[in-house]
């Protein structure tokens, strides 16, 4: 709605604020995989403001907010995807009893799962 300077601060400051809350860090590079990064991505959702305000009628706005708000959602899902892998691949750890699973198959199922469960 504002803009990306604007989207990218507010996501910043979402990050912040959820590793003040319920904050699980393993080292920095994780912390910015699984924080700080997720958050300040979802504001390339912005990308698509001059498409909004160029969209003249309401059917164009709507498709223009659903392509902005795809595009952050999949940004944001693969930091989480790319920090499963990275630093969540030790199988023994793996929930639902999916040892077995490789690790970038895993991390995709899980951020799928933590991805529906938000809802």
């Amino acid at each position: 709605r504002r803009g990306l300077i604007p989207a990218l601060v507010t996501g910043l400051i979402m990050g912040l604020l959820d590793i003040a809350s319920n904050a699980y860090i393993v080292n920095v590079f994780q912390l910015f995989l699984d924080y700080i990064f997720p958050y300040a991505l979802v504001a390339l959702a912005a990308l698509t403001k001059p498409l909004y305000d160029r969209a003249t009628s309401i059917d164009k706005r709507i498709a223009v907010l659903i392509l902005g708000t795809v595009i952050g959602g999949i940004a944001k899902f693969f930091s989480h995807y790319f920090a499963g892998i990275f630093f969540w691949a030790n199988q023994a750890d793996f929930a639902w009893g999916l040892n077995e699973m490789q690790p970038w198959l895993y991390s995709f199922v899980y951020n799928i799962e933590q991805l529906i469960n938000q809802q």
